[in-house]
């Protein structure tokens, strides 16, 4: 009877670590207004570490991709940055586009490849409100506009901000 009883605690126990654990690795989505860029992005840089990120994700009018635009802040080598990724539709179409807006905007893109995905990154000053000028100047979002970001790997409390 001690047997079973053992296995039973033993498995439950096994049971309740490995939801902890899935639990700790579902990010958490989130919609965001343009003016918490700049408090998401010093958030990651005071509580994230390499490979956290806060990605946003907008659906452009008129689009004819079935992708969402995805742009991202990331920490890497401690540094954090903005990335445009060359994954989705939108982005690679869009590409000439962002080049040009940072170009005028006096923002330096670095091209970069990690785990065979390449990606525009910028770790100027003011990279956190270079998201804002992409959606409003690249397409025609208003300010007061909410993106959903996915958040990992780090703190971010809208309510503090």
């Amino acid at each position: 009877m001690e047997n079973p009883l053992v296995a039973i605690v033993v498995l439950v126990f096994i049971a309740i670590c490995l939801g902890w654990a899935f639990r700790q690795r579902i990010a958490t989505q989130i919609k965001v207004g343009f003016a918490d860029f700049a408090s998401i992005a010093k958030a990651l840089d005071e509580t994230g570490r390499d490979g956290s990120f806060a990605a946003f994700v907008f659906d452009p009018k008129g689009s004819d991709t079935k992708d969402s635009l995805n742009i991202q802040f990331s920490k890497e080598d401690g540094v954090v940055g903005f990335d445009w990724v060359l994954l989705c539709d939108i982005n690679i179409r869009d590409r000439d586009k962002l080049e040009a807006l940072a170009l005028a905007k006096g923002v330096s893109l670095e091209f970069r490849t990690m785990n065979d995905v390449d990606y525009l990154r910028t770790e100027s000053e003011g990279f956190a409100e270079f998201p804002a000028e992409i959606l409003v100047r690249l397409y025609g979002c208003e300010e007061s506009q909410k993106v959903t970001m996915i958040q990992e790997g780090f703190e971010w409390n809208p309510d503090s901000v």
